[in-house]
This record gives structure tokens, C-alpha cells and sequence, in this order.
């Protein structure tokens, strides 16, 4: 019954999946779908037909296998041969050939399948930027059903500079190739005269030119971030801590009128600079950047989270706490600092555990109906109870700590049970939604009745990465498939509500089980999103966390050699396959 039940599931898939190609190549155009589609440039492959052939045939093959072995037992009834040892072992070593077979047909149909779902995340990254290549070029953002772009970062192209990484990791390399050359003839800075955001800057520009850089090799993407930074750098210089202001002025110092900075906008430029300082040789970028988190740990030696809000002069700020807005991936980059350096700088390791001890001691709470568990905000002292998309980045951050070894013992198993457990809120804020897709953030209830312990608020979704960047790192440090069925069930809702005819857009209202469509394809859904939807069902080669560190945009900066983990430390080898099972924390919740 129970492979009955899975063949129908497939069976539906496949409906599904039929359906969908029918929208995606019919609805828009108004011709008939064309099922004799391109593996490479489709929602739905040839590959993913394949896999969902070779999964009916296994389970037909184990239907075949358990009936061929029910109607032996009852022929050795009827022959009255229960006690015949020699037979019963002779059966029992066949049993385990014939299930080592469907064994191993279950696991390449699983590998096929795998290919075909990063087959389809592939092809929404050549709808994404094919969009953007014919409607927005060398602006920042595509807007699909107006057919045109915007410039929402002082025209820097940051859609082009978001998506260089993800072109490579996807070997698009006409794209890039594409790309590459817009970048050495037109990407200027010197002519943006307008105040510009600091934060967005450095993590979609900077950190998309450093990530280039390091995988092609192409030193026109290095020469453009000193240019860029070069040009930062002087921001640095408005405050006695070194705390620049969020907005400022390209080659000019931080105004001095603006006394306050948010935790994240200062203390996301480290991981950046201190990669752009070890790839040219000049260590002024990292020394800078530094200084802000040095600035905050003399004012906070004992003290993990630090108020969103701090005075760029003093440091200090009101007593309101968050892994969300504004916050974010100041705690982030802690942790991934301390890998940049080799693991060797242990003030921002230290940093990152006092930090995430906090977060469990004053920002964790739990809902009555399903015991569901979330990071809120304190607000003086008073715990909002208030999930954030944004904050669904920290349980795949607190697992690479504990995979990297940044904790051990009942303090790490206490951070992934931890981590695995808001995780599981993350994806129910998408799986309780109408559409399938997560609002901004829920509000949560300390009510007995499930369905109102979950409030959206707001109900917008903008196609962003944090959950399925969690359910990345999660199916990586545990390798448990639930992580990567989530990731699936999340695409899938992407690609039925938020693909257009030529890009993706966000939603109003994702309470409503067709939303209206806004129109704004975000430069992070083609730098992280699909990125991370991408390596969940690539193999564990591409992009080895022991090798490379992900900046908050999702661009890869290669580690030093030497990275270590549990799996290292533990002499079982590079990769985290051969260690799942060692420790409790190892366990799936």
C-alpha cells in the first residue's frame, strides 16, 4: 500500500509538472506548450521525466520483488517447509541481493532526480537574467511587466554584478562572458555623485567583484573592487570608532550629522575587505573594516548581542535585540571572519558564541499549539513574539558554527536542535500560506488553535533567500532529504506564482491562493535564491563549505587551506557524508 501511495504521488508530480510547463510556454504567448523543450533552458527537462520513469520503475520493481516473495511463503506453506533451515537462509541471502538492487535503483533514481531539479533551477536563472540581458541591461533591476529596469543603487548594474557567481557556479559562461565584458568598458564609479547606501553597496558590488574574481581568475573584477572600495574607504573616516554612517558619499568621509548606525550596515564590509586586502596585498580594506567590530567589542567584551541601533561616537544604543532587520549579518559575519582568517582570530569566535548563547537565552520562544519555535525581538527587555524571514539565516549559521567546530559538545548539540527546530518554522511560514509562498514576517499567538498561531504581518513575499539559504547549509552539515524536499516545495511555489513572461516578481499578499504580482525582479533572487536552491540539488563538490565562505549576498570568497571541521577533526575524512552519524546532534528532529 504504501509503494501504491508513493507510484500516485509520482504520478501526480508528473501531472503537475505537465500543468506547469503548459503555463509556462502557453499562458503567456497563447501558443500550445511545447513538450519537446531544451534540458537546458526549461522549468521541466527532459531529465526530470527521466528521474520520474526511473523512480515508477523501482517502485514496480520492489512491488514485483515483495509479491514474487509473498507467493513463495505461501507455497512453502502449503508444502509444509517452515522449518527448513537451510532454506530460509538460502531465501533470506536472495532477499538481500534483490533489495540491494532496488536499493541501489532508489538511490540513482534519486541522483537523476536531483539532476533534474538543479536542471530547472538552472533554467529560471537564464529566464532571470535573459530578462534582465534584453530589458535592463546595465541597470539594477529588471522590472518583467513593464519591460524595463530601474536603478535602484545609483546605476551600478547591480543585477549583472549579483548574478556573475551564480552564472559561473551554473557554468552559464556566455552569460557571463556577456557580463565580463560590460563590466571592463562601462562599470565607471566615478561618476555617481549621489549618497549611496554603504551596506548595499559592499555586499551586492563589492562582494559580487570579489566573488568573480576568485572563481575565473579574471583580474578585471579585483581591479574593479579596489576601484570601488578605494572610493568607500574614506567613509571609514567620519567617527572616532571608525563606524561609518549607512549612507554615504563615494571618496568623501561619513557626515558627522549622522550619529547613529544600524549593526548591519557597519558590520557587514569585513568579510569583503578583509578578501579584497589578501587578494591585492593591501591590508588597509581589512584594518578598516575591522576596526568597526573592535570598536564594538571594547564597548561589549562580555555582552553577545549589541542594540540594532548604535551611536556611531559611543556605541551605545537603546536595549532593542534582533537576528532580523538591521541586525542580521553583523552575527553572520562573526562567525565567517573567524573562517576567512583560518580560524585563527578566536575574538570573533568568541564574538559569535556569546552571541548565539543570547539568542537562545533572550530571543527564542515557543507557541503552544505546535510547540513551534521562533528568534523574536526584546524590546527593553520584553520579547516580541514576531518571526522574521530575514532572521531564518540564523539556524543554517549557527549549524556552520558547529560544523566548523566554532563549539563542541552539549553546547553544539544544544545550538543545531536548536537550529533544526526554527527551521521548521521557517518552512511552515511558507507550507501554512494559501500560495505556498512566505510573507515577510508572522506574528506568533500563544493560542491552542493552529491556525491562528501564525499571522502574517506583513504578507508580502520579494523572493527572498533566507529560508532556503538555511535548508541549504542544514541538508550540507546533516544530510537529512527533508532539507532538500523543503527547498523543492519552495522553488515550486516560485516558479507557479511568481514567474512571469520574462522574470520573476514578488507578491502583495501571500494569504491569497493565486497573489497579484508586483514588479520588481530582485538583484539577490539571482545572486542567493537560486544560488542556494541550486547547490541544495548539486553534488557536494560544487561549492565545499571547507573550501569556500558565502558572503550575505551568497558570494563565494575561497577559504585558506586547512579548514577545520568536525569531520576533519574527527580523521573521517574531508566531507561531512562520512560523519552524519556521529554525535547526538547529528540527529534529525
Amino acid at each position: 500500500q504504501q509503494q501504491h501511495e508513493q507510484q500516485q504521488l509520482l504520478h501526480q508530480e508528473a501531472q503537475q509538472q505537465g500543468v506547469q510547463l503548459q503555463e509556462a510556454h502557453g499562458h503567456h504567448s497563447g501558443e500550445e506548450p511545447n513538450f519537446n523543450v531544451d534540458v537546458e533552458h526549461c522549468d521541466v527537462s527532459e531529465a526530470a521525466i527521466t528521474a520520474l520513469l526511473e523512480a515508477n520503475a523501482v517502485a514496480e520493481a520492489q512491488h514485483d520483488y515483495e509479491q514474487a516473495a509473498l507467493d513463495q511463503q505461501q507455497q512453502l506453506q502449503q508444502q509444509g517447509q517452515h522449518d527448513d533451515k537451510a532454506q530460509q537462509q538460502q531465501e533470506q541471502q536472495q532477499q538481500k541481493k534483490d533489495g540491494a538492487a532496488v536499493g541501489k535503483g532508489a538511490k540513482a533514481a534519486n541522483v537523476e532526480d536531483n539532476k533534474a531539479r538543479a536542471a530547472a533551477v538552472k533554467a529560471a536563472m537564464v529566464h532571470a537574467w535573459g530578462g534582465y540581458e534584453k530589458y535592463a541591461w546595465g541597470q539594477d533591476e529588471l522590472m518583467p511587466l513593464q519591460k524595463g529596469g530601474k536603478n535602484s543603487f545609483a546605476g551600478m548594474a547591480a543585477t549583472m554584478l549579483d548574478g556573475l557567481s551564480t552564472l559561473w557556479l551554473m557554468d552559464l559562461k556566455p552569460q557571463f562572458g556577456h557580463a565580463r565584458e560590460w563590466v571592463a568598458a562601462n562599470l565607471n564609479f566615478t561618476n555617481i555623485k549621489q549618497g549611496i547606501s554603504l551596506f548595499e553597496t559592499n555586499i551586492r558590488v563589492v562582494g559580487g567583484l570579489v566573488a568573480a574574481y576568485d572563481l575565473s581568475g579574471d583580474k578585471v573584477f579585483m581591479d574593479k573592487a579596489v576601484e570601488l572600495v578605494d572610493l568607500m574607504l574614506p567613509s571609514m573616516n567620519g567617527s572616532s570608532t571608525g563606524i561609518p554612517a549607512n549612507t554615504i558619499h563615494l571618496g568623501q568621509p561619513s557626515s558627522r550629522y549622522a550619529n547613529s548606525a544600524s549593526l548591519a550596515e557597519c558590520g557587514s564590509l569585513q568579510l569583503e575587505w578583509t578578501a579584497l586586502s589578501e587578494r591585492c596585498g593591501n591590508p588597509a580594506y581589512a584594518t578598516a573594516s575591522q576596526r568597526v567590530f573592535w570598536s564594538i567589542h571594547d564597548v561589549y567584551p562580555d555582552q553577545g548581542l549589541v542594540p540594532t541601533t548604535i551611536d556611531r561616537e559611543t556605541v551605545d544604543g537603546a536595549p532593542y535585540f534582533s537576528v532580523g532587520a538591521m541586525a542580521d549579518s553583523f552575527y553572520e559575519y562573526l562567525i565567517k571572519l573567524w573562517l576567512l582568517g583560518g580560524q585563527k582570530e578566536d575574538t570573533w569566535r568568541k564574538m559569535w558564541e556569546m552571541a548565539v548563547d543570547d539568542v537562545l537565552d533572550k530571543l527564542v520562544g515557543h507557541t503552544i499549539a505546535s510547540n513551534l519555535t521562533y528568534m523574536g525581538i526584546s524590546n527593553y527587555g520584553h520579547l516580541q513574539a514576531k518571526q522574521e524571514h530575514l532572521a531564518c539565516f540564523f539556524p543554517g549559521n549557527m549549524a556552520l558554527g558547529v560544523w566548523t567546530g566554532a563549539v563542541s559538545g552539549e553546547k553544539a548539540d544544544r545550538y543545531l536542535e536548536v537550529a533544526k527546530s526554527v527551521a521548521r518554522t521557517c518552512y511552515e511560514m511558507y507550507d501554512r500560506m494559501p500560495s505556498g509562498l512566505s510573507p515577510e514576517s508572522v506574528n506568533m499567538y500563544e493560542s491552542p488553535d493552529k491556525v491562528s498561531e501564525m499571522m502574517p504581518s506583513p504578507a508580502y513575499n520579494i523572493l527572498r533567500p533566507e529560508s532556503v539559504e538555511t535548508f541549504f547549509y542544514l541538508w550540507r552539515i546533516t544530510g537529512d532529504e527533508m532539507y532538500r524536499e523543503w527547498n523543492w516545495k519552495v522553488f515550486e511555489a516560485f516558479e507557479k506564482h511568481c514567474r512571469v513572461e520574462d522574470g520573476y516578481v514578488g507578491t502583495p499578499d501571500v494569504t491569497r491562493a493565486n497573489p497579484e504580482h508586483g514588479d520588481t525582479q530582485q538583484s539577490f533572487f539571482l545572486a542567493e535564491t537560486l544560488k542556494y536552491l541550486y547547490l541544495t540539488f548539486s553534488p557536494e563538490s560544487v561549492m565545499p563549505l571547507d573550501e569556500w565562505v558565502l558572503n550575505t549576498e551568497a558570494h563565494p570568497f575561497r577559504l585558506p587551506k586547512g579548514i577545520k571541521t568536525i569531520s576533519s577533526q574527527a580523521g573521517k575524512g574531508k566531507h561531512h557524508r562520512h560523519w552524519r552519524g556521529i554525535g547526538s546532534f547529528m540527529t534529525s528532529s
